[in-house]
């Protein structure tokens, strides 16, 4: 009985705490949105939006290409028509929530009520809970300091510093710091370019050896669980293209090569593959596969070094970074980190 009455004050904060990034998304915590299911919902084409039991779309005719964080459904459901006037009205919304995804054939991949979705760190008198696939599990101190230990141990023995270019972060979003790659020696900008609906990485660097794919991520908080699986999933299906047809590859090359002619970015990156042929592309992929992890502090109140990694506060991005870590190891493919500096 204690223990059922714990998890309902839990779930009424959980809804407060939605609340309150609803309302006053400065003084809040984030939450992502993944199915348990990561790889098959990571890869979808498309997230629709039902309320209960309706089979009607909640936005209408729009459908999400992307629904990754808690922020990008609220603020679609703002700029609608049915936004809620009060927080229990808001509440009531948030608990009839389904979310339903579906590959490009329209076949169902996935599909959950919100609270099956959500990710996030949850305090409840000054006791901090993780919430992952409807349930959730008390982060004791212990469990904090290994984990800040482990990772310690893994930033320090795999550091990687060979993105040079500073993050404007104010003035530039992610696609923007990609982009000021392209045309450099020895790199392709593939942000965007998703065969699949896997993106294999936002750049690519190579030196004699090593192919290195980094992928760029602004803050190292609970959004880190989605990045961590897309990294997972990218290394893995070039794992297996590399030992079959190199099928995969080959599609990363010509959705490059269709991207000429497209708006601005997607022309410039398109241009690249006229500097390099398709098997001079594919040819890279004999090189030592390493995946790095870039990512860029987004604190306001001062710089804060990764290899410092207590000083960051979600447990979330350090428990996926952990899995990651073990999961690369897994599979035998270098893994790496980097920490982007911020102008």
């Amino acid at each position: 009985k204690k223990d059922q009455e714990l998890i309902q004050s839990l779930d009424t904060e959980l809804f407060n705490q939605l609340w309150q990034r609803n309302s006053e998304p400065q003084n809040s915590f984030a939450f992502d949105l993944c199915h348990k299911d990561f790889e098959r919902y990571l890869t979808a084409s498309k997230y629709v939006v039902r309320k209960g039991a309706s089979l009607n779309n909640f936005f209408g005719e729009f459908e999400f290409e992307e629904l990754n964080d808690i922020d990008t459904l609220f603020t679609k459901i703002a700029e609608s028509e049915k936004n809620p006037e009060n927080k229990e009205e808001f509440i009531k919304l948030m608990k009839s929530i389904k979310i339903y995804s579906y590959d490009e054939e329209d076949n169902d991949l996935t599909k959950g009520d919100l609270s099956a979705h959500l990710l996030g760190d949850v305090t409840h008198n000054n006791k901090k809970y993780f919430f992952i696939d409807k349930s959730w599990y008390r982060i004791k101190d212990a469990f904090i300091n290994d984990l800040n230990e482990y990772c310690k141990s893994f930033i320090n023995k795999n550091f990687h510093n060979r993105l040079d270019k500073n993050w404007n972060y104010s003035d530039e979003n992610e696609n923007q710091y990609n982009q000021k790659y392209i045309g450099e020696k020895n790199t392709i900008v593939l942000d965007k370019i998703t065969p699949e609906n896997i993106e294999p990485c936002d750049i690519l660097k190579w030196d004699d050896k090593n192919l290195y794919l980094y992928h760029v991520k602004a803050g190292f908080g609970n959004k880190m669980r989605d990045v961590c699986s897309q990294i997972i999933i990218a290394a893995n299906r070039i794992n297996q293209d590399l030992n079959s047809s190199k099928k995969y590859i080959k599609k990363i090359y010509i959705n490059l090569r269709k991207k000429i002619g497209g708006e601005s970015y997607f022309d410039e990156a398109g241009k690249q593959t006229e500097i390099y042929s398709e098997d001079a592309f594919i040819r890279l992929f004999e090189k030592n596969l390493v995946f790095v992890l870039a990512v860029l502090d987004i604190s306001n109140d001062r710089i804060r070094d990764i290899k410092n990694i207590e000083e960051f506060k979600s447990n979330i991005a350090k428990f996926s970074l952990q899995e990651l870590t073990k999961e690369m190891k897994g599979i035998d493919v270098d893994f790496r980190i980097t920490q982007i500096r911020k102008v």
